[in-house]
């Protein structure tokens, strides 16, 4: 079977690099190993034993997840008598042989405190042997299969980190500085005018403030996509990084229409103030490229991340009980 990394590159068409990083990617399979598991235990819990592991000791054993069987050896045989549960408010108790909660050797117990579990008698000298479900914990991005985890629901693991690594993606397109880069380039250009050009009263329109107006429009697109506008929440980096479409969608807009207006602007000025303002706007049509190319990005990554997800969930609805109708005849 191809490597996970492989799996996911071929799902998304990302490149796993800078993001996501391989090491991000790892711990997407991680996470989802115990996604999957714990999603599928939950609608078919008569799967547990095939995603458990039993180990063996003579004192305690760590807990790693939902709890099988938990036996004990009987000393001097290799009887294996099954533990039940104690609370572990009840641990002395049980030690205890003129308590109601005694245990021994023929009826052994087990209670779990900070993740480990005991037996009651301690295995000391016996096996204590417990099954529990387990998580394959050492995947990687290089690893072709998941330990602990039958076979036809390991493509379930690429699909969970699939849409974790398209989520990174999308996450990242608000680090984008070319679009900044361009907006200052923009002002910069603008700022080279001599102030006297304000005032000349060819190059100025007293009652529109036309001038100005361009200078507004490109303080008003820096601030909308990452400049905490209308608040630090609202801006398009913001939406960015919290995966909302729909406000990502309408925040580009509000950018795109800025960028038209001073990009209309400086065609009617261009006449009159030459090579500073065909700098400026040359900046601001790449601003408008770039914004375009940045939503058709994050719309196809977007996509793609339903797609999968829709493909993910389904999985899980096929695996649930089907509840039945109403009244039967």
């Amino acid at each position: 079977m191809a490597t996970y990394q492989a799996q996911i590159e071929g799902l998304t068409s990302l490149t796993i690099d800078t993001a996501p990083t391989t090491a991000e990617v790892t711990q997407y399979l991680v996470d989802g190993v115990k996604e999957v598991a714990n999603r599928i235990l939950l609608v078919k819990p008569i799967e547990t034993p095939r995603f458990c592991n039993t180990t063996t000791s003579s004192s305690t054993i760590a807990q790693t997840g939902a709890l099988y069987s938990v036996v004990r050896e009987e000393e001097g045989g290799s009887v294996l008598r099954k533990c039940d549960p104690i609370d572990p408010s009840l641990r002395y108790e049980a030690t205890d042989v003129d308590s109601f909660q005694y245990r021994s050797k023929h009826n052994p117990g087990y209670y779990v405190l900070d993740d480990i579990i005991h037996s009651v008698p301690i295995a000391d000298g016996v096996a204590l042997q417990v099954t529990q479900v387990q998580y394959d914990t050492d995947i990687t991005f290089a690893s072709s299969a998941v330990s602990f985890m039958p076979s036809e629901y390991e493509y379930l693991v690429a699909l969970y980190a699939s849409m974790r690594s398209l989520q990174n993606k999308m996450g990242s397109l608000s680090e984008n500085s070319d679009i900044t880069t361009a907006i200052a380039n923009a002002n910069t250009a603008l700022d080279r005018i001599s102030s006297s050009l304000y005032n000349g009263i060819d190059n100025y329109d007293e009652a529109h403030k036309r001038f100005k107006q361009v200078k507004v429009a490109l303080d008003n697109a820096s601030k909308l996509f990452n400049g905490d506008f209308p608040n630090s929440l609202s801006d398009t980096e913001s939406y960015l990084k919290m995966e909302d479409p729909e406000m990502i969608e309408a925040s580009l807009t509000s950018i795109q229409t800025e960028a038209s207006v001073a990009e209309k602007v400086l065609t009617e000025l261009n006449v009159m103030v030459d090579l500073p303002l065909k700098e400026s706007q040359g900046f601001m049509a790449e601003v408008s490229s770039r914004l375009g190319l940045l939503s058709q990005d994050y719309n196809w990554y977007n996509a793609k991340y339903k797609e999968l997800k829709s493909e993910y969930d389904g999985a899980f609805m096929i695996m649930a009980p089907q509840q039945r109708g109403g009244n039967e005849s």
